[in-house]
């Protein structure tokens, strides 16, 4: 019987060190491989996921964007209706207390989605805080506008005879933007 344990422990250690040897170190490479395959698969399917959940986000706002469309149309000026933006300029500028001068340029309208869209140059002169009270009355008119540009100046004043100038506490501030009319799609005859 004692001859036999050590037999058995020969016998164990060999299949020990032989299974690793010849049965788990040739399928290495394959098992490193099927590793990569399944992480690769993952991020693969988590970006897929992503791109569904992006995808049924964008739908669900699209449909509520649906439902304002008309409210939307609203807050576009209607055709012939410029004087009501131009009224409404002249109202803030009032209240803010500044000089304004506006050029609506209707010769160089540019149809897009179903709006027009109508450039305008307005110029607004006074002390800073009433120059940016006004452009934030602009920003809150229920109109659809855009700026594509904003300048601010200090005016300088010149005295008499004297070529050097000296600055004021006036502010010119040049916006030039889009403000944008709803053109109705014509409705077919029955």
């Amino acid at each position: 019987m004692l001859r036999r344990i050590p037999f058995i422990v020969i016998v164990l250690i060999v299949v020990l060190i032989s299974v690793p040897i010849f049965v788990i170190w040739p399928n290495m490479e394959e098992i490193r491989t099927t590793g990569e395959a399944i992480y690769n698969e993952y991020i693969y399917l988590e970006q897929k996921s992503k791109q569904g959940q992006d995808i049924r986000r964008a739908k669900t706002e699209y449909e509520a964007l649906q439902d304002q469309r008309s409210s939307l149309s609203t807050l576009a000026l209607t055709p012939g209706d410029e004087l009501r933006f131009i009224t409404a300029l002249e109202e803030l500028a009032a209240e803010a207390g500044v000089k304004e001068t506006l050029q609506l340029d209707v010769k160089r309208q540019k149809q897009q989605n179903g709006y027009q869209e109508l450039p305008f140059v307005l110029t607004a002169t006074g002390t800073y805080s009433q120059v940016v009270r006004y452009l934030t009355a602009i920003h809150s008119l229920p109109l659809v506008t855009s700026f594509t540009s904003l300048n601010m100046f200090v005016e300088q004043r010149s005295s008499s005879g004297s070529a050097l100038t000296t600055p004021t506490n006036t502010i010119q501030a040049q916006i030039t933007g889009l403000v944008y009319e709803y053109q109705p799609a014509p409705q077919a005859n029955r």
